[in-house]
């Protein structure tokens, strides 16, 4: 069964790419036909993808239309502006006997292609604006939920982690990084990774601005490549409010007293801000009752979780958080803005000296 929802899952992912992967060579190419059409080029084919067609049909107006074999990219074969016989066969027509376009038209048609793939990125972004973007209430800030004590290494060690050594804490509100402003979790992420920041001896450096309560504070971090793409980490979790969404029947937690909508507000006296926070003392001593204090409707209640011993897996009660996803309409402009900023905060990553980003990182 898991073969098989592999299987169609990474089917579903490849349609969806040729779906959209082709979708915007069509639109893209659509550019550069209507353009030319318009500006009285002559127009021998209109082709989705190179090599052999799959099927072709001759259109009224005098042009090819083809749906080709090799799905890796499209063109519209024209003539009088580029010599393209080797991958788009021989011209119907006696290009010499054609008119010779002028600079004006040649870069109308050339542009035609860029400009119509802003507008689908627009219109793309216009349905989403209007339909939402799902994601999760902890990512739309970069607020500190968590702050692991150590960061383990690919040779295997575990320093301090750079957020716990720079004094940052729980509930910090992340504001800038090298003063660069960031509000989301993954801004602040993004903003962290592309850094170019460093101390005098060469080693990762940020200045993390922080909002703490009243007070902003701007604390000196050192940065650690970790991970499998040995990004910079600092070790910080997101802010995160946990709710039961599902008691197993029978199940410990069941027997302890929790109840589906439960929201998870302290353990061992010690408020819940992660999950990491609240399976840190349960994995941490399995023969010791655990006290939690839940949210129930508008009150608190204590639950006292008995020894986990003999559990497979002692944070495994018996319980499912719930999804708390939540649709986000962002305007057209800030989703073509954040990720034009992304983009070119990323490509002077990969020419920065003083960037830990390499060619290596880049994928999608």
């Amino acid at each position: 069964m898991d073969i098989l929802q592999t299987l169609t899952s990474s089917a579903w992912s490849v349609l969806m790419i040729a779906v959209f992967f082709g979708g915007s060579i069509f639109v893209h190419e659509l550019g550069h036909f209507w353009v030319a059409k318009k500006r009285g080029c002559k127009v021998d084919r209109f082709s989705i993808g190179f090599g052999p067609a799959i099927f072709k049909w001759v259109g009224k107006d005098g042009v090819e239309y083809r749906l080709s074999w090799l799905p890796l990219g499209g063109y519209v074969a024209l003539p009088q502006l580029a010599d393209m016989r080797g991958l788009e066969g021989e011209p119907t027509a006696d290009v010499a006997a054609l008119p010779s376009p002028n600079y004006t038209t040649r870069m109308l048609v050339f542009g035609a292609g860029a400009a119509m793939n802003i507008v689908l990125a627009f219109v793309l972004a216009t349905v989403l604006w209007k339909v939402g973007i799902p994601t999760y209430p902890e990512m739309q800030e970069a607020k500190i939920g968590y702050v692991f004590p150590t960061l383990k290494l690919s040779d295997g060690s575990e320093p301090v982690s750079p957020a716990a050594a720079a004094g940052i804490r729980v509930g910090d509100v992340v504001k800038s990084i090298d003063g660069v402003a960031v509000k989301t979790w993954d801004e602040m992420r993004q903003t962290l990774f592309t850094g170019g920041g460093r101390t005098a001896d060469g080693k990762p450096q940020a200045l993390i601005t922080v909002q703490r309560g009243a007070e902003t504070v701007v604390l000196t971090a050192r940065p650690v490549l970790a991970g499998i793409e040995q990004m910079r980490m600092l070790g910080v979790a997101p802010y995160q409010l946990l709710t039961v969404g599902e008691v197993k029947a029978g199940s410990l937690a069941e027997k302890s007293g929790l109840r589906a909508e439960d929201r998870l507000l302290e353990i061992n006296s010690t408020a819940i801000t992660s999950t990491e926070i609240y399976a840190s003392p349960l994995r941490a001593a399995p023969d010791q009752p655990i006290t939690l204090v839940v949210g129930r409707g508008d009150t608190k209640v204590p639950v006292t979780l008995p020894s986990r011993v003999g559990l497979e897996n002692p944070v495994d009660l018996g319980i499912a958080f719930k999804d708390d996803r939540i649709l986000i309409h962002p305007t057209p402009w800030d989703q073509i803005w954040g990720k034009v900023t992304a983009t070119a905060r990323t490509l002077y990553s990969l020419v920065n000296r003083q960037s830990d980003v390499n060619i290596g990182h880049m994928t999608g």
